[in-house]
C-alpha cells in the first residue's frame, strides 16, 4: 500500500507540469558512491507556478547485482520517509525577506539574520550527496510588519539542528519617523545542535539591522558560542542593480568562528577544533550578475589581523558561464561552473587544507538537446591529502 501511495504521489506532482513553467533533465550516467561505482538514470523536473517552486529527483543507481536498494531502504526494509526525502529535492515558495517564504528539502545556503552565526549551510554532508541521500529540511519566514522570525530545521523526520530567529520592529507604528527608523529590527539568534558528537551544541546572538535605503542596509551584530568565545562585527549591504555590495569590520575573541554552522558544518563537525588567537579585521563580499545571468561571479575576502603576527586573509569565489554566454563565445550549448572556498585561517601561500573545497562541472550540447556533464570535486583530509570526486553524465533536457 506504502508503494502505490508513493507511485500515485509521484504521478500526481510530475502532472503539475502541465500547468507550470518547468525546465527537466533526463539523465544516464555512471558515478562513485562511496567505494562502489554505479551507473545511474535520473529524470530532474522543475517546475514553477508563480512563486511555487518544484524540484523533484528520481533517480536509480545500479550495477552488476542490480538496482541499488539502500537507497530506498532503512534496514533492509523500504521507508516511505526516505523515499520521499530522496525523491522531492525542494518545494518553496518566494525568497527570504518577503512576507512569507518558506523552502522544504534540499537546503544548499542557509543564512540566518546577517550570518555572523550560520552563513551558507547545507543539510547534507559531502558523502551524503555523492552518495545522493537527502533530507526533508525546513527554511520558513515570515515578516508581518511589526514582528517577525525565521525558522529552520535540518531533517523535519529526524530534527537535529535548529535555527531560530525572531525579530522586532520597535518603531514600526511610529507614523511620524522616517521609514528607515521604522523598519530598523532588532532580534535575537539561537541555533541548536542535539547530536552529542558535533562539538558546537550552540551559539547565540543579536542582530540589529537599519535598512536605510530599499537598496541599503546597515547592521550591528554580536554572538556566543558554546565554548564562550564571542564575535562582534558591523557592516553594510547593499544592491546596485546587477551588483552585490558587503563590507563588515570584525572583533574576536580566542578560539571564535565566524559562521560555524557553514556549508561544511555537516562534514567538520565532529571534529571542529577552534584554537584560534584573538584577532580583528574586516570582511568584503562583492557579486554580479550579467547579460541575463550569463555570467555570474562572488568573491569574499577576509583578512583578520593578530597581534605581533602578519595578517592572515581567507578567500571564496564562485564563477559561472551561463548557456547563452557559453553558446555566443563556442557557438555551441553548454555551460561552465566553478567554486573555490578556503575558510581556515591560513598563509597567503596555501591554496589547500582541510578546510578547502574546489568543484567544477562543464556542460556540452553533443547532439540536439543530448547533454554530456563532467562533474568534479575536491576536499582535503587533515594531512591535505585530497579526497576527490568524478562523475560523467549524459542527459537529455527540455521544457514543458
Amino acid at each position: 500500500m506504502k508503494k502505490i501511495s508513493i507511485i500515485l504521489c509521484l504521478i500526481s506532482l510530475l502532472g503539475l507540469g502541465v500547468l507550470a513553467k518547468s525546465t527537466w533533465e533526463l539523465g544516464l550516467g555512471l558515478s562513485q558512491i562511496e567505494d562502489d561505482y554505479y551507473g545511474s538514470f535520473s529524470f530532474r523536473p522543475d517546475l514553477s507556478i508563480g512563486k511555487l517552486g518544484l524540484g523533484l529527483s528520481l533517480t536509480f543507481n545500479f550495477n552488476s547485482e542490480g538496482l541499488r536498494l539502500e537507497d530506498w531502504q532503512e534496514e533492509g526494509e523500504f521507508s516511505l520517509g526516505k523515499s520521499v526525502s530522496r525523491v522531492v529535492r525542494y518545494v518553496s515558495w518566494a525568497k527570504l525577506g518577503d512576507p512569507f517564504y518558506f523552502r522544504v528539502g534540499e537546503l544548499n545556503n542557509v543564512y540566518v539574520a546577517n550570518g555572523l552565526i550560520m552563513d551558507g549551510y547545507r543539510n547534507l554532508s559531502s558523502d551524503e550527496i555523492r552518495s545522493d541521500v537527502r533530507r526533508l529540511g525546513v527554511d520558513v519566514a515570515a515578516d508581518i510588519g511589526i514582528i517577525g522570525a525565521h525558522l529552520m530545521v535540518n531533517n523535519a523526520l529526524e530534527p537535529e539542528v535548529f535555527a531560530l530567529n525572531p525579530f522586532v520592529k520597535p518603531l514600526y507604528l511610529v507614523d511620524e519617523l522616517p521609514t528607515f527608523l521604522k523598519n530598523t529590527s532588532i532580534g535575537v539568534v539561537y541555533i541548536r545542535d542535539i547530536r552529542p558528537e558535533y562539538q558546537m551544541s550552540y551559539a547565540y546572538g543579536l542582530d540589529l539591522t537599519m535598512p536605510l535605503l530599499n537598496n541599503l542596509a546597515f547592521y550591528f551584530q554580536t554572538a556566543e558560542l558554546a565554548n564562550s568565545s564571542k564575535g562582534h562585527s558591523v557592516g553594510a549591504r547593499s544592491n546596485l542593480g546587477p551588483v552585490y555590495l558587503r563590507g563588515e569590520y570584525r572583533v574576536f575573541s580566542e578560539n571564535f568562528k565566524p559562521a560555524v554552522y557553514d556549508w561544511m558544518y555537516e562534514d567538520y563537525g565532529k571534529d571542529l577544533v577552534l584554537d584560534t588567537p584573538r584577532a580583528n579585521g574586516f570582511m568584503a563580499e562583492t557579486g554580479f550578475s550579467l547579460l541575463n545571468d550569463g555570467l555570474l561571479l562572488n568573491i569574499r575576502y577576509e583578512n583578520m589581523m593578530i597581534d605581533g603576527l602578519d595578517s592572515i586573509p581567507t578567500l571564496a569565489g564562485r564563477a559561472t558561464i551561463g548557456s547563452e554566454l557559453f553558446a555566443t563565445i563556442t557557438g555551441r550549448k553548454g555551460q561552465i561552473e566553478a567554486g573555490y572556498s578556503q575558510s581556515n585561517f591560513i598563509k597567503i601561500d596555501e591554496i589547500t587544507n582541510q578546510r578547502t573545497k574546489i568543484d567544477a562541472k562543464v556542460s556540452l550540447e553533443i547532439y540536439r538537446g543530448l547533454i554530456g556533464s563532467y562533474i568534479y570535486n575536491v576536499t582535503f583530509k587533515p594531512d591535505n591529502t585530497p579526497v576527490k570526486f568524478q562523475a560523467f553524465e549524459v542527459s537529455l533536457g527540455g521544457a514543458f
